[in-house]
């Protein structure tokens, strides 16, 4: 679940990011995407794993972000 603090969201990831939960979480990130919000925290402390498909999940939210000069921090 995520929560904003100010102009800051932060979104915690939990246990895995594979694939699977890439896909689940399309339309949160696409939703993400489209943020007024300042900066986006994505907190990873949590994530035991990452296959290529989370990497790649990150970069596409990554991108969309910044072309809108909005900026990702993971932690």
């Amino acid at each position: 679940m995520q929560t904003l603090t100010g102009t800051v969201i932060t979104l915690p990831i939990h246990d895995e990011f594979d694939a699977h939960i890439a896909r689940q979480m399309e339309p949160e990130f696409e939703s993400l995407s489209q943020t007024e919000e300042s900066e986006l925290i994505l907190d990873l402390t949590q994530v035991q794993f990452i296959d290529s498909c989370g990497i790649g999940a990150i970069v596409f939210l990554y991108k969309r972000l910044k072309s809108r000069g909005k900026k990702i921090t993971p932690a």
